[in-house]
């Protein structure tokens, strides 16, 4: 689990004479609003939209920092739990792809959100591949996808389960 029921959030959502439109979220628990406010100039004119193909077509892949490191806190035969850095993106990262890899043949993806919705976001998170068998090697691949499905290049690592 990420936590998500943990999260208490909503949005404010202004609108001026002109229709123009605002949106911005705010964080209950950490009572600040949590990110940059959606601003929609004109509703009803298609040449103001801000999100659009060519922006998706534009966003930058996110990336890891150069020091990221897959981290692990319980490797053994009933499953392996592991840490992961967040990654950066000009966008949003909205989610991480976990991919485990036996013999260089991928036997289980797990999709982990970025958590971007906690105030503080959290600098790190976690996995768990529960599908491992004792005293074999695995390789792990963590990729961070931005809203607009971008996805980075993977963080990499070898585990031996014990």
């Amino acid at each position: 689990s990420s936590g998500e029921r943990d999260a208490a959030q909503f949005y404010l959502v202004e609108v001026d004479a002109n229709y123009a439109v605002r949106i911005l979220g705010y964080d209950l628990l950490s009572d600040t609003f949590m990110m940059e406010p959606y601003l929609l100039r004109s509703v009803g004119d298609p040449a103001q939209f801000r999100y659009t193909n060519e922006r998706a077509e534009a966003s930058q892949e996110p990336v890891f920092p150069e020091s990221a490191a897959i981290e692990p806190i319980n490797v053994n035969g009933f499953g392996m739990y592991l840490q992961f850095p967040q990654a950066v993106c000009d966008d949003n990262v909205q989610h991480y792809r976990c991919e485990l890899y036996k013999d260089g043949e991928l036997v289980d993806t797990v999709y982990r959100l970025s958590c971007t919705f906690f105030r503080p976001v959290p600098e790190h998170l976690t996995v768990i591949f529960d599908d491992v068998y004792a005293n074999q090697p695995y390789t792990v691949k963590i990729f961070a996808v931005n809203s607009w499905g971008k996805a980075s290049e993977p963080l990499c690592a070898e585990f031996v389960t014990k």
